[in-house]
């Protein structure tokens, strides 16, 4: 957090399972909309080095996010 907040990003979520990599908005790249990317950072990076390493662009938005989220949960992929 002390990384990546000085630097636009903030984080709300770590990833899928184990995996420690902070997820972002990305307000650096904020839309007239008050929308932005959702980033993914390689923890390793920020947690021995302070500093951000790798990163990926995971959503365009978070309403991209939003509505991979409701899909993902539709009826027919939850357990009966």
């Amino acid at each position: 957090v002390d990384v990546l907040i000085p630097e636009g990003y903030v984080p709300f979520a770590k990833g899928p399972d184990v995996n420690y990599d902070p997820i972002c908005f990305d307000l650096n790249a904020m839309t007239h909309r008050q929308d932005c990317p959702i980033i993914q950072f390689e923890h390793g990076s920020i947690l021995c080095h302070l500093r951000i390493g790798d990163r990926w662009k995971r959503w365009s938005s978070f309403r991209e996010f939003a509505g991979a989220t409701i899909r993902a949960s539709d009826d027919s992929e939850l357990p009966r």
